[in-house]
C-alpha cells in the first residue's frame, strides 16, 4: 500500500486520532497537536505545522521511528515533555516565522 498524506485545518484534533496509522507518511496541519495524536505512526516521515498551530502535546509522536523532518511556525509556544520520544531518526527541526 502506498503511503498516505493528510492535511488538517481544524483548531484541534482529538487525542489518539491517528494512533497506529502505519501508512501515514506526511501531515500538514494548522491545528494544535494534542497528546498521543500520532502514536505508533511508523511510516510518518514529515510533519508540517502551519501558522496557527500553538502546541505539541505529550507523547504526540511517540514511536514515530521514521520521522525525519518537523517544521514548526513561531506560533508554537508549547511542546510538552516527551512529545518527540521515540523519534530516533528525526534529523531536522525547522522553526519559521
Amino acid at each position: 500500500m502506498a503511503g498516505k498524506d493528510i492535511r488538517v485545518f481544524r483548531r484541534e484534533i482529538g487525542s489518539e486520532t491517528f494512533n497506529y496509522c502505519i501508512s501515514l507518511k506526511k501531515v500538514e496541519t494548522a491545528a494544535d497537536i494534542v497528546d498521543h495524536e500520532f502514536n505508533g505512526c511508523t511510516a510518518l516521515e514529515d510533519v508540517v505545522v502551519m501558522n496557527g498551530g500553538r502546541s505539541i502535546g505529550a507523547s504526540a509522536f511517540y514511536g514515530c521511528s521514521n520521522l525525519k523532518k518537523l517544521s514548526l511556525p513561531d506560533s508554537v509556544t508549547d511542546m510538552t515533555g516527551g512529545s518527540l520520544c521515540g523519534t530516533e531518526n528525526l534529523a531536522t527541526i525547522t522553526v519559521s516565522d
